[in-house]
């Protein structure tokens, strides 16, 4: 026991005295959630919109409302007032932002009157995604304008859809969570435990194992041990700042039961893929060979 865990706190010294593979090993994966997450994002929110109220009337105040609305729910727009329309349109051609909205001055007593109360819209149309986005909230909002109530009982002669969703929608980078700490424990698994005997190896320092009374029993299990902790510590902070940069918070979703779960599934997976490490690399002796079947 004593030669088994002396394998073992050699390896883990090896693996934390090498910062950078400890540092790539869990900024990678990371990189790869906030990349992915932001380019191939299923719906865009926080678009900039400059809103610049001339009217100041009932009716343009309850736009500015519903649209504050749209911030605080769907939070596909993020709402700044502009006092001048050319200021507007030069944070949009600079990129500070997506669109512009444009009361004119006589927006609500047009639609006092009854007339056609016409708005403004200025898009940044580089971006057709995230210009659509926009014309949607805009339009979800010009809709209930002249809404001054919601009846609590539907006529009897309407026929009423209501969607309900069973599950809780899932953002696209949330959804990546699990790709992540699959690559953290990847990442892991090449760099320790047959990895290291690999490359024991190649820099002949295996040929000091015979002068010590170790077993290839301890070799092999105390670099199975060593590199289960190091991918699990490892896979175990990526889960953590993924879900935080998702907008996750573990500690008030997850239970104990489940992080215990979490974590054992982390431990089975990466003792299946160093087992099959060491079946496939056990009489390797050269680096290369692993960054080729890496």
């Amino acid at each position: 026991m004593i030669r088994l865990l002396a394998v073992v706190e050699r390896d883990l010294r090896r693996f934390i005295r090498n910062p950078i593979v400890v540092l790539s090993s869990i900024l990678m994966p990371i990189l790869y959630l906030v990349i992915l997450g932001n380019s191939f994002q299923g719906e865009l929110k926080n678009l900039p919109l400059a809103v610049v109220n001339m009217d100041n009337g009932p009716y343009a105040a309850r736009v500015i409302r519903l649209l504050q609305a749209i911030e605080s729910g769907p939070r596909r727009i993020r709402v700044s007032e502009e006092v001048d329309q050319g200021r507007a349109l030069d944070g949009i051609k600079e990129g500070k932002y997506k669109g512009a909205l444009i009361l004119p001055p006589d927006f609500s007593r047009n639609i006092i009157k009854r007339k056609e109360g016409g708005v403004g819209l200025f898009l940044d149309n580089t971006e057709t995604i995230a210009a659509e986005t926009i014309r949607s909230a805009i339009a979800s909002a010009m809709t209930s304008i002249d809404v001054k109530f919601i009846p609590v009982r539907e006529k009897g002669e309407q026929v009423i859809v209501r969607n309900i969703e069973l599950y809780k929608k899932v953002d696209y980078d949330q959804s990546l969570i699990p790709g992540v700490v699959i690559m953290a424990i990847f990442l892991g698994t090449i760099t320790t435990g047959a990895f290291n005997t690999v490359m024991d190896k190649f820099l002949g320092i295996e040929e000091s194992y015979l002068l010590t009374p170790l077993t290839k029993r301890d070799i092999v299990i105390g670099l199975v041990t060593s590199g289960v902790i190091n991918t699990t510590v490892i896979s175990t902070l990526v889960l953590f700042f993924s879900a935080l940069i998702s907008g996750i918070y573990l500690w008030k979703t997850l239970s104990l039961y489940a992080f215990l779960s979490i974590l054992l599934i982390i431990i089975l997976t990466t003792l299946g893929l160093l087992g099959m490490m060491f079946v496939i690399l056990g009489r390797a002796n050269h680096p290369r060979i692993v960054g080729v079947l890496a």
